[in-house]
């Protein structure tokens, strides 16, 4: 499927039913904060060719998590969830290296949280230092 830039790929919290690859260009990952009423758009994650998003298709409750914006022209491989659980049923060596790969790349999502949560911390803790 190709999407040009700006083109929204899925949004947050809409239901999962694709998980897709990048070919060509560069998707970003983005969520939504509201503070004082007012919604804020924050960068998660960027995705580049060979990577995989909207693994959410394949883990319930298969909603979306983040939205998912085309960077730049892009082309991306778009896999049905259902297809892919019907495959990892269907062959244990494929649901092996497929839930190997995912078991990854919700780590790096994982580090990237923590990571982003520290630096929320820090600048909360900065503010409460004495003589500040």
């Amino acid at each position: 499927m190709a999407f040009g830039a700006g083109q929204t790929i899925f949004e947050e919290e809409s239901p999962a039913g694709h998980l897709y690859i990048v070919s060509e260009g560069s998707v970003e990952l983005r969520f939504t904060v509201t503070h004082y009423a007012a919604l804020h758009t924050a960068s998660m994650d960027r995705k580049f060719k060979g990577d995989m998003l909207g693994w959410s298709a394949v883990v319930a409750p298969h909603a979306y998590i983040l939205t998912a914006i085309a960077v730049k022209d892009s082309k991306l491989l778009k896999v049905s969830g259902s297809d892919i659980q019907r495959l990892c049923t269907e062959s244990d060596r494929f649901g092996h290296a497929f839930m190997r790969n995912l078991a990854h790349v919700i780590g790096q999502r994982l580090n990237i949280t923590q990571r982003m949560l520290i630096g929320v911390i820090q600048d909360h803790l900065k503010k409460r230092e004495p003589g500040e």
